[in-house]
């Protein structure tokens, strides 16, 4: 297992290898999840582990954005094979600690004690990113014409891009000078406050092979098309005690899903 955290000039470079890893890797053992997350298997049929995270983080503190990236593997072995997560190893971490662990040891040193975050709200959204296979077969005789080039990574960053306007609309904006905040305005609603803690924009490799497996248990009510994709998850913290969302995280979080969320077009 390794995880590593870096900065935010490192976006581009992290969004296109995890743009790579979706569209290329199909080895069962080297699946990538947001927070090395397991789905159930009353999801995917399958009871094996996803395990490889890109998770790309705004946190706000005093109407100032940082950005902080990540990333998790792990490979259900020994070794994984040559070259396999170079794109990701190769970029230069903030921290990063490297060992052989458990899956659920893996897990709990990643995703600590379920206590953080205690008295904060969040709100949690999903989709998918096709792959590009599956995009260029929608393509072509029967599907509307010949074949146009795709660009691979055009929908991981528009993705991101849409996630930073949505992050920018949540900061507080400091009041000019000489003009105070309305008076009895709720902190919720009070526009130099910043509305969120932090905000996940995060992507998860699901490989054909997990869907083969499903499918071969019987498979489920979802019936995923056959072909990797890379799972996406959004997730907004409020800052603690605050009792409801802000109207501008609202619309701002709606206007991301409409800009954003394409599953398989």
């Amino acid at each position: 297992m390794s995880t590593s955290q870096y900065d935010g000039s490192t976006t581009e470079t992290l969004l296109k290898a995890t743009a790579d890893f979706v569209n290329n890797v199909t080895d069962p053992k080297a699946c990538k999840p947001t927070y090395l997350l397991a789905l159930p298997p009353v999801l995917t049929g399958f009871h094996d582990p996803l395990a490889l995270l890109s998770m790309f983080t705004l946190s706000y503190s005093n109407n100032t954005i940082m950005p902080l990236n990540g990333v998790a593997i792990f490979y259900n072995g020994t070794t994984p094979p040559p070259g396999l997560y170079d794109a990701f190893l190769s970029i230069p971490p903030l921290i990063s600690t490297v060992g052989l662990y458990s899956y659920q040891d893996a897990a709990a040193g990643f995703l600590g004690t379920g206590t953080e975050g205690t008295g904060h709200g969040v709100l949690f959204g999903a989709s998918a990113f096709a792959s590009l296979e599956w995009e260029q077969s929608r393509q072509g005789p029967g599907k509307g014409g010949p074949k146009k080039p795709i660009d691979p990574y055009a929908r991981y960053l528009d993705g991101y891009k849409e996630f930073r306007a949505f992050g920018e609309k949540a900061a507080g904006k400091p009041s000019p000078p000489g003009k105070p905040p309305k008076p009895n305005q709720n902190i919720e609603e009070d526009p130099t406050k910043d509305a969120l803690d932090a905000a996940v924009f995060a992507i998860t490799h699901v490989p054909k092979s997990q869907i083969e497996a499903g499918r071969a248990q019987g498979g489920n009510i979802i019936d995923a098309p056959l072909t990797n994709y890379g799972l996406v998850q959004f997730h907004i913290q409020l800052p603690a005690g605050w009792n409801y969302l802000p109207q501008r995280v609202e619309k701002a979080r709606k206007d991301f899903f409409k800009k954003c969320v394409v599953i398989f077009p």
